[in-house]
């Protein structure tokens, strides 16, 4: 499957998105505000769009590419649990998926295909798919195997789950590996506690008042803890960090993996 018939199915498959019931309010005015800002020509500025968790993220990314993308999606999650997320949301067999329960594409057979870039994937699985779904790890540390592979114009959208992540170098070096691509981060929370600002233009923001008055989520308390030190063993020998120390450490991939990977601790 090439980028003309990519481009095809994205521009042509009817989708029920305004004035769908079964959507909530942010997927319908994010996607809106995605069209107006990639709309024309470009060259755009890469996107980013404020969503409460609870609010449908993975369903935005579910419609997002139906006339935005003019090739193949890049769908890229920060872990393991959010990527097996999204590849549920988006998997039309599963009839839970976020397709089936909405009905935003009315034709069975006129679905996005899907493939899952992990360890076992190979490029063909790549190469007939409309939506690769993967985690940054993949990409960061198979940085041999997988971005060399793929032509510069594989991707003409990319959007990122859990976007604050997106100025990590990790993130940064597959925006520059697609440097034509559309580029959409979604993220409940779009600033860092580094204070580096995130990547991106904001165009869209829900706020929580109306997520809460729209039973989307319920009451939140926000409570901000600042330990002096954090506690970390490395292969038996424990050694103990400041928070700035933290903060500069989680953007390295060794250290953000070791975490991620590390066993739970009572």
């Amino acid at each position: 499957m090439n980028n003309a018939d990519v481009a095809k199915f994205f521009s042509d498959t009817p989708v029920s998105i305004d004035g769908n019931p079964r959507l909530r309010a942010p997927q319908v005015e994010g996607y809106s505000a995605a069209a107006t800002h990639f709309s024309g020509d470009g060259p755009w500025n890469p996107a980013i769009e404020q969503i409460p968790v609870g609010c449908g993220k993975s369903g935005l990314i579910a419609i997002l590419p139906f006339g935005i993308a003019k090739g193949r999606v890049l769908v890229i999650a920060p872990n393991l649990t959010i990527r097996s997320q999204l590849m549920d949301d988006l998997d039309v067999t599963r009839p839970d998926s976020f397709y089936r329960k909405t009905r935003v594409i009315q034709d069975s057979k006129a679905v996005p295909s899907l493939a899952l870039l992990d360890g076992e994937a190979n490029l063909s699985d790549a190469e007939e798919a409309h939506i690769v779904v993967t985690n940054i790890h993949q990409l960061a540390e198979r940085v041999d195997r997988w971005l060399p592979a793929f032509p510069e114009d594989f991707f003409d959208l990319i959007v990122v789950d859990e976007g604050h992540h997106n100025v990590a170098p990790s993130w940064q070096g597959v925006f520059e590996r697609f440097p034509s691509a559309k580029v959409i981060s979604l993220t409940a929370t779009p600033f860092r506690a580094d204070e580096q600002p995130v990547h991106g233009d904001p165009i869209y923001q829900y706020n929580f008042l109306d997520a809460m008055q729209r039973g989307y989520i319920k009451q939140i308390t926000a409570v901000n803890l600042q330990p002096s030190e954090i506690a970390f063993t490395y292969d038996g020998d424990e050694r103990r960090h400041s928070l700035q120390e933290v903060l500069e450490l989680k953007e390295e991939t060794w250290f953000s993996r070791g975490v991620a990977l590390a066993p739970i601790r009572q």
